[in-house]
């Protein structure tokens, strides 16, 4: 298929309307209108409809208002990137010339047709992005409108090459091979025949786009009834690439050819498609913010409200229900605040909301070290939503409960009840980006493990390097209780060093005064305490600072993450009491 959309691509019949549009084009010539009339209603919103034109011809549209309430023209929904916020580009609408991004206008020539309008929803276009009440009305209602669309059209973008077409021909392979041939399960792994097949690199281009990690695709494609991947000229159906990608999500030795250094594009696509299903149960909608904290934004207050359509337990979005509002007219660190502290007063584990927090060059001295920065998302969270796969260092919550007092709120900070377990020693570098071969594990782990067993006198065991590295979890995620079948003698196989790259990444390896192997923040220093607080799931590198502590984020201490400690606040051999985090 080439790159203009003929008279059957897709498409939406607005046949009856041809005349209309031929004395539209005429019109579009004359005098230009304000182009952004207000919405009469909550429920309303603009289509837009693309006149035909060839390849090469100027944009030209209008704008029609309905009400998503009322009986309205069948239209598609656009689903694309942004890309840069330059806008070279202009199309005409409604006779008012609008700058647009490069992306965008490489989208709607794609789809618009020679010889009929297309109708479409596109944020960029359908939204007064200058209107910030009307931004958050809109962001309410974006679920309902891709899901009332008749199909929704994924732009990836250009493809200049032939990664396109070979990527599409792949997903179909492993989707005909191992999905229809083999029961819907994913099961089988590919043999030598078929994997020859298999582009491997396109693949790796394909989840690496920006779109697989753009977080309004989320709901974008999770309300969809029908969507259409469009990369370049080629086209392929999402639920085909959606199954395709489910299989290489769950299936290890697949995984790990497609895994690189910048993207969990793979692992974001497979989330896409999972959501929608309804075997994908809804969680809180704290812990979908850490789900989807992989996911990016061009505005941080994104990482937030795109998200707020998604299906999740404290939201009823068919009845205008939401965890918070999505007002613009707020500040990040304001969207922020409101999110962390609904999250602490709704959730059962409470103090989950510490380990969900990051620093980015140290821990910022003018903001709570408490609240989660969701721009940033450097590292893979220790703490699962999965409740067969957590730890629990204070040794369950009825043993909790009978100890702590309830964490609070206090003013600017948080009380929660715990003890200093071990003061932080020595610690690696920030385990940065590598790749997954052995480079990262050899120049940089392997060296400072020589030199803090050359200034502790002992060497630390290979099996507690490697639970550490591992964070005591398998390639899925789930607790070990033994690393049979991972190491050799002394290193970590590739599947397992892949796994543990997984966890280590932006991490720094520690050593405490007693001698304890442990993955720590980025932002942890020599100095800062590990602490275990009485119903969090993980322990905690706090700093001491002028009476209180500041929270340098979660940590792994092996022989602290399954309740090893509670006989000794039984035994009166530590003494606790609130500490407070600011």
């Amino acid at each position: 298929m080439d790159g203009r959309a003929d008279s059957t691509c897709f498409g939406v019949d607005h046949q009856t309307e041809h005349q209309a549009d031929l004395v539209e084009l005429k019109a579009l010539n004359g005098p230009s209108t304000a182009m952004y009339k207000s919405l009469p209603t909550t429920t309303s919103c603009r289509l837009l409809r693309i006149l035909p034109g060839k390849a090469k011809d100027p944009l030209r549209c209008s704008l029609k208002i309905i009400d998503l309430r009322d009986p309205h023209p069948a239209y598609e929904a656009v689903s694309y990137v942004w890309g840069s916020q330059k806008k070279p580009n202009n199309i005409e609408c409604d006779g008012v010339q609008l700058a647009v991004t490069q992306s965008l206008d490489d989208g709607l020539r794609r789809i618009r047709y020679r010889d009929r309008v297309r109708v479409v929803w596109v944020d960029a276009v359908s939204i007064n992005q200058d209107e910030h009440a009307e931004r958050t009305n809109q962001v309410k209602l974006m679920g309902r409108i891709y899901k009332q669309a008749e199909r929704v059209l994924v732009w990836l973008g250009r493809s200049g090459s032939s990664y396109a077409k070979q990527a599409f021909s792949s997903l179909q392979t492993i989707h005909e091979t191992y999905w229809t041939a083999q029961g819907n399960d994913g099961s089988k792994i590919p043999d030598a025949s078929s994997t020859e097949k298999i582009d491997w690199e396109a693949l790796r281009r394909l989840y690496q786009l920006e779109y697989f990690r753009r977080v309004w695709v989320l709901q974008e494609i999770a309300g969809a009834s029908d969507a259409q991947l469009l990369w370049g000229n080629q086209s392929l159906p999402w639920k085909l690439a959606g199954r395709a990608t489910y299989f290489l999500a769950n299936n290890k030795r697949s995984s790990l050819r497609l895994v690189d250094d910048d993207s969990f594009g793979l692992l974001n696509a497979y989330l896409m498609y999972r959501i929608p299903h309804a075997e994908f149960q809804p969680v809180r909608f704290f812990d979908l913010l850490r789900i989807t904290n992989r996911f990016l934004a061009s505005d941080d207050r994104d990482k937030v409200f795109a998200v707020l359509g998604l299906p999740n337990q404290d939201c009823d979005q068919e009845h205008g229900v939401f965890f918070v509002e999505p007002d613009y007219t707020l500040s990040r660190d304001e969207v922020y605040r409101q999110v962390a502290t609904r999250a602490f007063d709704t959730s059962p584990m409470k103090l989950d909301l510490l380990a969900a927090v990051e620093h980015e060059n140290g821990i910022r001295k003018e903001a709570p070290s408490w609240i989660p920065q969701w721009h940033i998302s450097n590292t893979v969270d220790l703490v699962s939503h999965r409740p067969e796969a957590r730890y629990a260092p204070a040794g369950g919550p009825s043993e909790c409960m009978a100890w702590a007092n309830s964490p609070r709120i206090v003013e600017n900070h948080i009380v929660a009840y715990g003890f200093e377990h071990d003061t932080i020693l020595d610690s690696t570098e920030v385990l940065a980006s590598r790749g997954v071969d052995n480079s990262w594990y050899h120049d940089t782990i392997k060296a400072w493990l020589n030199r803090v067993s050359a200034s502790i006198g002992k060497k630390l065991s290979h099996e507690e390097v490697a639970w550490t590295l591992l964070t005591g979890k398998d390639w899925y995620g789930v607790p070990m209780s033994s690393l049979q079948g991972i190491r050799g003698e002394e290193d970590l196989g590739d599947e397992a060093l892949a796994s543990a790259w997984t966890y280590c990444r932006n991490r720094k390896l520690f050593l405490t005064k007693n001698g304890s192997l442990g993955l720590g923040p980025a932002a942890l220093e020599i100095g800062d305490r590990v602490c275990v607080l009485l119903t969090a799931t993980v322990p905690f590198v706090l700093r001491p600072y002028d009476g209180f502590y500041r929270l340098a984020g979660a940590c792994y201490v092996r022989y602290i993450m399954a309740g090893e400690l509670p006989n000794e606040w039984k035994d009166g051999k530590r003494s606790m009491g609130d500490l407070q985090i600011r």
